[in-house]
């Protein structure tokens, strides 16, 4: 059996059990140079996004014998409408989370890799439990939907939020501790974790907000969603850790072409075929 140890994080204030030899322990080297980091944030956005409405509503709607007559960034159309089906989004969000988690926990992923499977949990996990926070708050999207026969209407409300919050702060503590142990010793230097995480929701803010006035959707509520989804989950993100004491930032690395060109195709198809509404025969 291999040997664990017990590795300490000052920087996120945890510790984490590592197995001897396995290279997702510090010295691990991530995405360091802008562009590589822009266009793994745009990936991981847009697959949660697409994941969420396309996957999850999408998904169910036809295993239930309906079809998908439309596709935008915030939401789809389906010929049927089911509460399992209005369910199935925020679902698709909470278990995919689950498996990227244990997915970065039970193999070694090339840094790259890490990096882009850790923004996808830490986009599915935090927009799912942001949508709890939304959903109590203002009955708008699929929890009010889910919902909407129960009452009294604050009881659920009051749960959402307070779920969603919690779960919000939890995530983002265990999305710190995997990311120490993925990152290295160097995961927290200065300069190199903001940009991991806050340029990361910028870029992916930059392609939201495309997809919505592509679409000719103007409308502050949408635009602010898209901005939550995208630029507030990098924002929280960079606040997860911070370097104990100040140390040498890592060379950059070199910019990646197949990340590059993947992330800048997908932004693209995003904004020009999802933006305006796919429609669906």
């Amino acid at each position: 059996m291999q040997a664990r140890s017990l590795v300490a994080c000052p920087a996120c204030r945890c510790s984490y059990w590592a197995m001897d030899g396995d290279s997702t322990r510090p010295g691990t080297q991530l995405p360091a140079d802008a562009w590589t980091i822009a266009a793994i944030g745009i990936l991981a956005y847009v697959a949660e996004t697409v994941g969420h409405e396309l996957v999850g509503h999408g998904g169910l709607c036809l295993l239930s014998g309906g079809r998908i007559t439309a596709l935008a960034p915030l939401w789809m159309r389906c010929s049927i409408q089911t509460i399992p089906v209005v369910a199935a989004g925020p679902a698709f969000n909470f278990i995919a989370a689950a498996l990227l988690a244990q997915a970065l926990r039970v193999r070694t992923w090339p840094g790259d890799v890490s990096y882009f499977l850790w923004l996808c949990c830490a986009f599915n996990v935090l927009v799912a439990c942001g949508y709890l926070i939304v959903g109590g708050s203002t009955t708008w999207g699929d929890w009010g939907v889910v919902f909407a026969g129960v009452s009294p209407v604050w009881i659920w409300r009051a749960a959402l939020v307070a779920i969603g919050a919690a779960g919000y702060l939890l995530a983002l503590r265990g999305l710190g501790r995997t990311y120490a142990r993925i990152g290295g010793e160097d995961a927290f230097a200065p300069g190199v974790f903001r940009r991991r995480t806050l340029l990361a929701g910028a870029a992916a803010a930059l392609v939201a907000v495309g997809a919505e006035i592509a679409g000719g959707r103007w409308a502050l509520g949408s635009l602010g969603l898209s901005l939550g989804c995208t630029l507030f989950v990098g924002w929280t993100l960079s606040l997860v850790g911070k370097p104990a004491e100040p140390g040498p930032a890592p060379a950059r690395t070199a910019p990646s072409p197949a990340w590059i060109v993947a992330g800048l195709v997908t932004a693209g198809l995003f904004v020009g075929l999802v933006g305006p509404v796919a429609t669906f025969c």
